[in-house]
């Protein structure tokens, strides 16, 4: 549920298919419920968005677009 609730707060703050979003989950338990949000938020809206394990992963993804 929480995912469209984060669908509308993008849409909410302008952000768009521009812009690219790397979610940490710094609680590996969560993970599992992060990547459920993913794939809601990327159904509902243009947001390019991934979830990583960690921070060099998030890094190294993000600094891809440059």
């Amino acid at each position: 549920m929480d995912a469209y609730d984060h669908v509308e707060m993008f849409n909410t703050v302008g952000i768009t298919s521009e812009h690219r979003i790397a979610w940490v989950a710094v609680n590996p338990i969560l993970l599992d419920g992060l990547h459920d949000a993913e794939t809601a938020v990327r159904q509902r809206a243009a947001v390019n968005i991934r979830v990583f394990e960690d921070e060099r992963g998030a890094i190294r993804w993000l600094e891809a677009s440059r």
